[in-house]
């Protein structure tokens, strides 16, 4: 039986109708010192099964199955920006203290993301069988069947994966961001383990690799689903509580979120499937390498960032600027120290993966001084990004984000062949393409936090 404690702390959710600025600091500080250690967790086991997959792949087949995640995440963006919708909708919901609206929301994004994520895998599974994978790939190590096969788990995983990842929408909904890392903690640990043992007893490929991340992603999300929901009643999804009527309310906003991750998958998915076609597999395999030793300093810094998400939202809705302009001069500080570190670690990279992996990896020079230029400008984004999300002011951000995720792949044959920077070109386009974003967010945060008596006459395009 779970203890009062365990259940306030983990469990139980914030009372947002009432809370003030003392509380709503308290409660993200409890939050960020929840996150240090899952997020350190996280990380930890990340750096685990990364030499792990590749010791037991090999690193061309490391490199396909890299290039898989990453092809597949293309179609996560098919929930239309559901989740997202509702976060935001639920925050403002229990901020005027209407739980019995907030629940329909659930309902409602629930059963929307399930008929959806039905008829993707429905189709999914009809039009795969046709395709030459091999050749998609680039790659003849494996039989076109297994990679079929494997695209088939990860894809109708993916796809009902984005059902059950609701519930860390409704973490964040209720500023309990912390514990959105927790599925996929136990995801993680439980694939470790799994391959760990088997590849002691036999030689493991890509597919046994899809299967074992299939299981171990569902158990996950379904034990931290049930969990919940048992001591959240009054949130519990119902297919009796579904509202066509609050569709249109999810998606309004959804829409905005929908665009920008379009972006995103563009920028981060198109990069690995591209080095993959003009310099192989293998070179996926360093490029996403070095990539991850940088984005998990953004993982670090987001960890502050996101109990602030719906935070935003909650004051945004009681009118509380003075609160959200604190904390965006705060992190606008914390920027020079962390860039400092940034290229830090840039400096110490070679270093890092020999301790690290226990072999050497050849990478292209310069490489992890432009991850780390990527990583503070995204950090960057972040600060001013979080803000506009948690308000909803997202139309201008999904309309730079096309115009960013329309750059990106003609800069990156512009930078990686035409000016022949290799792999070096694809994180530099990707950083111009940024660049975008980092001019644009700040001045939308100041037209709507900082400068409250809007100019009408721009409003309109700043939203």
């Amino acid at each position: 039986m779970v203890s009062n404690k365990v259940k306030k702390i983990f469990f139980k959710d914030v009372n947002i109708s009432t809370i003030s600025g003392a509380q709503r600091d308290s409660n993200i500080n409890i939050q960020l010192v929840i996150s240090l250690f899952t997020k350190g967790l996280s990380i930890a086991i990340t750096f685990i099964q990364v030499p792990l997959l590749l010791r037991c792949l090999g690193t061309e087949a490391y490199g396909i199955w890299i290039t898989i995640f990453s092809v597949v995440s293309w179609i996560a963006i098919a929930d239309i920006g559901i989740g997202s919708g509702l976060r935001n909708r639920l925050a403002v919901s229990l901020a005027k203290n209407n739980v019995e609206d907030g629940q329909q929301y659930i309902s409602t994004a629930y059963v929307s993301l399930l008929v959806i994520a039905s008829i993707i895998s429905v189709i999914a599974l009809i039009l795969i069988p046709f395709g030459n994978w091999q050749l998609f790939f680039n790659s003849f190590q494996f039989a076109n069947r297994t990679l079929m096969l494997t695209l088939m788990i990860v894809i109708v995983t993916t796809v009902f994966g984005f059902v059950l990842a609701l519930i860390n929408q409704i973490l964040m909904a209720i500023q309990r961001n912390s514990l959105s890392s927790i599925p996929f903690i136990t995801s993680n640990i439980l694939l470790v383990i799994v391959v760990y043992i088997i590849s002691k007893f036999i030689t493991i490929n890509v597919l046994d690799i899809a299967i074992i991340y299939a299981l171990t992603f569902i158990i996950a999300f379904v034990l931290v689903s049930i969990a919940f929901f048992k001591f959240n009643k009054q949130l519990r999804p119902k297919f009796s509580l579904f509202r066509k009527e609050k569709i249109p309310g999810i998606f309004s906003i959804g829409i905005g979120f929908f665009v920008i991750q379009i972006a995103g998958i563009i920028f981060f998915s198109t990069d690995n499937y591209i080095i993959a076609k003009l310099f192989g597999p293998s070179e996926v395999s360093s490029y996403s390498i070095v990539l991850k030793i940088f984005t998990s300093i953004n993982m670090v810094f987001n960890l502050a960032l996101n109990p602030l998400l719906s935070a935003y939202t909650e004051a945004y809705v009681k009118q509380d600027f003075k609160w959200i302009k604190g904390k965006v001069n705060l992190f606008t500080l914390l920027l020079l120290p962390v860039a400092l570190v940034t290229f830090g670690i840039a400096y110490l990279t070679p270093l890092i993966l020999k301790l690290w992996l226990h072999k050497d990896i050849v990478i292209p020079e310069y490489l992890p001084y432009l991850m780390a230029l990527f990583s503070v400008v995204s950090v960057w984004n972040n600060i001013y990004g979080f803000v506009l999300g948690g308000i909803g002011k997202v139309r201008l951000g999904a309309y730079s984000s096309i115009i960013m995720a329309a750059l990106n792949i003609p800069l990156c044959f512009l930078f990686g062949v035409s000016f022949h920077m290799g792999v070096n070109g694809v994180i530099t386009a990707t950083i111009v393409c940024m660049a975008i974003s980092s001019i644009l967010s700040p001045i939308q945060v100041y037209h709507f936090i900082y400068k409250r008596d809007r100019n009408v006459k721009w409003d309109k395009y700043l939203r």
